[in-house]
Parts: C-alpha cells; structure tokens; sequence
C-alpha cells in the first residue's frame, strides 16, 4: 500500500512518500519503506501489540482528513532498537494514522497523553486483528 504523509514525518519533512510492506504471514510487523531515500525503512506494529489499553487522541480536523467515510485508520508506531544489550522500544507518543483507502497519512503527536517515544516492548498478548484497520 503506498503511504503518503503531505507533511512529512516529525523532523523529517521532506520523507513523504511511503511503501507499506506487510512482514511475514505469522508476524504482525510491517516496514514502512521510504521510496525517496531507500535507506529509510520503518519496522511498525499496531501500538495495541505494545500497549493492549491505546488509545488515539486525535483532533477533530485530523479525524476528517483520516476517517472518511466509512473507512477506520491503520494506527501504527515505530519500533526502535537502543543500548547494549538490545532493547525494543515502541514510539507510542507520535503514531502514524493512515487513511487505507486514501494512504493519505498523518504523525500525529499527543504530547499530553502521557505516552512516551521510548515505551519498553514487554511480552503483550496479540489482539486478534491487530496490525489491521481499527
């Protein structure tokens, strides 16, 4: 699915147009595949994988441009490996919320949610259909 942020990602606005590639059939990781720089790619999940009780805090204006229709967005977060010994953390602060019958996409930061960019990956039980349109 091509993915299209007209904004640009946080600190990033010039990487705008995007490539979703799901991950193996038994995963419910994907890559989010940058098209103008290849060396930009993105491992994403479903933050509910991460933190079973997320919730999106979306402004009215975002939900229009996210939600037409009757089409509910893909909300993912990026993974991200740190320190020695490895860890996975998950950026549950800025999710990227996609339109999937537009691709039109949106980072969207709730910076009074509480959530951080660098929350632990624990072992959470998979939501059935998680890393499926919510």
């Amino acid at each position: 699915m091509e993915v299209i942020f007209p904004e640009g990602l946080v600190g990033c606005p010039d990487w705008r147009e995007f490539v979703l590639v799901p991950g193996p059939t038994s995963s419910p990781a994907m890559r989010l595949q940058c098209l103008a720089d290849e060396s930009v790619c993105f491992v994403v999940v479903d933050p509910r994988l991460v933190e079973p009780s997320y919730q999106l805090v979306a402004s009215p204006e975002d939900r229009r441009d996210l939600e037409p229709g009757d089409a509910a967005p893909l909300i993912l977060c990026t993974l991200s490996v740190h320190g020695q010994p490895p860890t996975v953390t998950a950026n549950l602060l800025a999710p990227l919320v996609v339109n999937p019958r537009t691709g039109l996409a949106r980072q969207i930061v709730m910076a009074e949610s509480g959530y951080s960019t660098r929350h632990p990956i624990g072992l959470a039980r998979p939501m059935a259909g998680a890393g499926q349109e919510v």
